[in-house]
């Protein structure tokens, strides 16, 4: 059944397979990465950054990204470079293959719409010549190319989708926590100074 859908789909089928393949690698590495993420989190440990608390054992034993960046900025809050620079590697390593992604959801639809433009062209070729068995050929490369394109298109849209917004969701959670820093440390110093 599968491989019939696959080879009465035309020439198309076969960069549309490798694109899926792609993309499946895709969604599964990144989903193995948000899972390894998330289970190093250490929400204490980040309430007491936040709070200017330092336990250096405590940071030292923590594989917790995010803590390891409010600590850098917690030495030092005047200085954020330091923390800036770990913070945008945390992103950008978030980020990756994202945009390999978003280039394979657009292509399969267009391979997809580009395989029912030949089928249907070969179509009505077949319906000029009278050819019934020319005919069911070109619609189902007209019908499996779409399909084929729509079923790589939704999923890696979707998970495209999901990934980009937990990536925001890590910058948000950076500047608020930065932010909480912030003010912590400006109201302990105008304690200090009165």
């Amino acid at each position: 059944m599968i491989q019939q859908f696959y080879s009465d789909g035309g020439p198309l089928m076969k960069p549309l397979l490798l694109a899926s393949v792609v993309a499946l690698a895709i969604i599964l590495e990144r989903a193995w990465y948000w899972i390894r993420f998330f289970r190093r989190r250490d929400p204490a440990l980040r309430k007491e950054l936040t709070n200017l608390y330092l336990h250096a054992e405590r940071i030292r034993r923590s594989r917790d990204e995010i803590a390891m960046i409010l600590a850098v900025f917690v030495r030092n809050p005047a200085d954020s470079m330091g923390s800036m620079l770990k913070a945008e590697a945390v992103v950008r390593d978030s980020r990756r293959h994202l945009g390999i992604l978003n280039l394979i959801a657009s292509i399969s639809t267009s391979m997809g719409l580009l395989g029912t433009v030949i089928g249907v062209s070969l179509a009505f070729k077949s319906l000029s010549l009278h050819d019934a068995t020319k005919l069911a050929e070109a619609l189902s490369i007209a019908l499996n190319t779409t399909m084929f394109g729509l079923v790589i298109f939704i999923p890696s849209y979707m998970a495209l989708s999901f990934y980009s917004h937990l990536s925001s969701n890590i910058v948000l959670e950076i500047e608020e926590a930065m932010e909480n820093i912030r003010s912590t440390a400006k109201e302990r110093q105008e304690r200090v100074n009165r």
